[in-house]
């Protein structure tokens, strides 16, 4: 009889085994590395091809006391009061924060820096240095409606001609005042925003998405805001919030513009902030929207905003016009998040639970083995064996009674006899 299992039999000592082991901890890891992939497809922003990541600079938003703008600053105008009237303090950007302040007219001749025609906004400067109506198109680009111009065809033709590069460069001096991580533009920096807004507002359309960079996501500009303060960039993704308000004084023709926040890809859950002078059709004022568009647009500056949880900062770009496109992919939310985590751990629970039960029903496969390979005594060999006849316990115990009946016992007075001498002689 064997009780237990030999030190031999244990099955993890077994080559076999130990290699169906091995082979089930690297299926573990290359679900494990499969799933960490997953993951991060979904949670790291893309970064484009050019402009690489210097050292982290501090983000925190600056206030200055000096600088807070009155709550009748601006004036939202008519239709657009019900966009923010349910505006709570801790939700995204309010807009009375970030709108420039009042400005005093400029003196001089009234000239924009960047080669805008203040006194007449349907002409501009070109290369050759002659003065020429933006192709074709007759009174001031300013005024252009709302969902954009009915001429669109005739600009597209005559931008094969045109160095559309040429004609949206500015001059990058006019932003040298600006400040990163501030909430809001700043009153120091409210002529640089007005004369780009207007330097937008006064181009084609399709000069700045023409101009505009792709390759620059939400990553470049918040880790190099300086490197790339001014470029032209185009982005993509879904409008969450659009507001229409009514412009400050300013030297510029800016009566009134449109602020938007953005939902990229690359962005994940932090917005862009846009400021554009038109709309195209189909896009409508409100909140909690989820419209895809995109737009070009000049990056101002690293802006400081109010959100859930506290003061955030996000690229501020100004362009001309908001477009409706079709929406190319969808930003991540949290319940997309989610989603991928209870993915990723059902992926590994599966596989370790494939694992055991694999091990578990080898290890059956070869106790069954074993167990056959075993050999066993044929029904003759058990008969061949002579019986042995074992006494009762009764039996047994009478043959230890009779046993000791039969063995001389010593007499009982001799004892006594040779007890009683010892005693007397030991007391002389």
């Amino acid at each position: 009889m064997r009780f237990g299992r030999s030190f031999q039999d244990v099955t993890w000592l077994q080559r076999g085994f130990q290699g169906r082991l091995l082979r089930w901890v690297g299926v573990l890891v290359v679900a494990l590395v499969a799933a960490q992939l997953m993951w991060s497809a979904t949670r790291k922003p893309s970064v484009g091809t050019s402009g690489t990541r210097t050292t982290e600079e501090d983000r925190r938003v600056v206030l200055e006391s000096n600088e807070q703008l009155p709550p009748d600053t601006i004036r939202i105008v008519p239709g657009a009061g019900d966009v923010l009237a349910q505006n709570q303090p801790g939700r995204l950007g309010e807009p009375s924060r970030n709108v420039p302040p009042p400005m005093e007219p400029l003196t001089g001749n009234g000239e924009d820096p960047l080669g805008v025609s203040l006194g007449a906004p349907s002409e501009r400067t070109s290369a050759g240095g002659q003065s020429v109506p933006l192709n074709g198109l007759s009174g001031s680009v300013g005024e252009t409606p709302v969902g954009g111009s009915a001429n669109d065809d005739s600009i597209r033709r005559g931008s094969a001609n045109v160095d559309v590069f040429a004609e949206t460069e500015i001059d990058k001096s006019i932003l040298r005042d600006v400040t990163d991580n501030t909430l809001g533009v700043r009153i120091s920096e409210s002529d640089a925003f007005y004369r780009l807004l207007s330097h937008a507002r006064l181009l084609p359309a399709e000069y700045l998405e023409e101009a505009a960079r792709n390759d620059l996501g939400w990553d470049n500009l918040m880790a190099d805001p300086k490197v790339h303060r001014g470029e032209l960039v185009e982005i993509r993704g879904d409008l969450r919030r659009l507001s229409k308000i009514q412009a400050t004084q300013n030297s510029f023709g800016v009566i009134e513009f449109y602020e938007a926040w953005i939902f990229t890809a690359d962005s994940n859950s932090h917005p862009w902030r846009v400021v554009t002078s038109q709309i195209s059709e189909g896009i409508s004022l409100g909140d909690g929207q989820m419209t895809p568009v995109r737009v070009a647009g000049y990056f101002f500056k690293r802006e400081g905003y109010d959100a859930n949880g506290g003061l955030r900062v996000t690229p501020l770009l100004v362009g001309k016009r908001l477009e409706l496109v079709r929406a190319t992919s969808t930003p991540p939310t949290d319940m997309t998040s989610v989603f991928y985590l209870v993915a990723v751990i059902g992926v590994v629970l599966l596989t370790i639970l494939a694992m055991l039960m694999s091990i578990s029903i080898s290890d059956m496969k070869y106790q069954r083995e074993l167990m056959a390979s075993r050999n066993e005594a044929s029904a003759a060999t058990l008969q061949s064996i002579p019986e042995i006849n074992v006494p009762s316990v009764f039996e047994q115990l009478e043959q230890i009674s009779g046993k000791e009946a039969r063995e001389e016992l010593p007499d009982l007075d001799e004892m006594t006899a040779s007890s009683r001498n010892g005693d007397s002689r030991s007391a002389e």
